[in-house]
């Protein structure tokens, strides 16, 4: 069974900084919202631990069910949201 193993980008403001007409919910209308997905892969299998390169986060390994280790370059990886199949994307390494 394939996982899905998605990456987003997520602005984070200023401390201090207040929404306008600001209330008390997270997200006012759809344009508000600072979190956008940037890439969706299909893992194969399970994905139990991910984990980044140190060096180059965009550099990470997961961890599957079935023992697997698998090392993904996200710059490289194809988005689900580029692709018209559903077959899973393939890691740099297994």
């Amino acid at each position: 069974m394939a996982s899905y193993l998605v990456s987003i980008v997520v602005d984070i403001p200023d401390p201090g900084y207040i929404l306008p007409n600001a209330t008390h919910t997270a997200f006012h209308k759809k344009s508000d919202r600072n979190v956008h997905i940037e890439k969706i892969l299909l893992h194969p299998g399970e994905v139990n631990t991910i984990k980044p390169w140190p060096k180059d986060p965009r550099i990470l390994s997961t961890h599957s069910d079935n023992s697997s280790v698998f090392v993904w370059d996200m710059k490289l990886a194809e988005s689900l949201v580029e692709k018209k199949d559903t077959q899973a994307n393939m890691p740099l390494l297994m």
